[in-house]
């Protein structure tokens, strides 16, 4: 099947047909509420969709702050390599001392 850009447009339009509009608000209230309540807001993501959960908590970060003054808390699970690495190395660590 050749690529087309009116197929692109006309899938992306059944797919934006499909959502479910009460849904996404329950979730932006929810976040909206997690926030506001000072707590912490967690999004995670796999390969594709783990750029997008960064990319989330980045606007939300900058946007939050810079709309309303107020720190917004939240973090991306799969985009910390500090602590995706630290894990690792106690894993790791442990591993090796079983073996011995």
């Amino acid at each position: 099947m050749k690529f087309t850009v009116r197929d692109y447009i006309d899938q992306h339009n059944k797919v934006m047909r499909k959502l479910k509009i009460e849904e996404i608000e329950k979730a932006i209230e929810l976040i909206r509420e997690i926030a506001l309540a000072e707590k912490r807001v967690a999004v995670c993501g796999n390969g594709g969709s783990a750029v997008a959960a960064s990319h989330y908590i980045t606007d939300w970060n900058k946007m939050v702050f810079t709309h309303t003054g107020l720190r917004f808390n939240g973090i991306c699970l799969s985009d910390n390599i500090g602590l995706s690495l630290h894990i690792q190395m106690i894993f790791l660590i442990v591993k090796f001392f079983q073996n011995k």
